[in-house]
């Protein structure tokens, strides 16, 4: 028993952060299984939505993954940043989304293995 970082990012056409969060839950049931310690973001307790500001994302996820007093750490909730400006047109753009309104979301954090 222990735990390992994950990283997932998604998104669609006005989907909320719960939306996007419960698609990653069910996905990752149906692939890994109901077990408790499977390794996904199934094992979190939910979420939390964090507001980077103008920070690059990557730079706030690794802090936050290294700090041991963050309420993002093992087994708690997953964090949630919706990717805004640059960052979501880039990835509208990998995922063949240029010229859309779709939201994407990054979720992180601790998962039980």
């Amino acid at each position: 028993m222990g735990a390992h970082t994950f990283q997932e990012t998604i998104g669609g056409k006005g989907m909320t952060a719960s939306e996007a969060y419960t698609a990653l839950v069910d996905q990752a049931l149906y692939e890994r299984g109901h077990d408790a310690y499977n390794g996904t973001i199934s094992t979190t307790s939910g979420f939390v939505r964090i507001e980077p500001g103008r920070r690059r994302v990557r730079t706030v996820i690794r802090e936050i993954l290294e700090d041991e007093e963050n309420q993002v750490r093992k087994w708690g909730p997953a964090g949630c940043i919706e990717l805004k400006g640059a960052a979501v047109t880039r990835w509208r753009k990998r995922n063949g989304l240029a010229g859309t309104r779709t939201k994407a979301y990054v979720f992180f954090g601790w998962a039980a293995s």
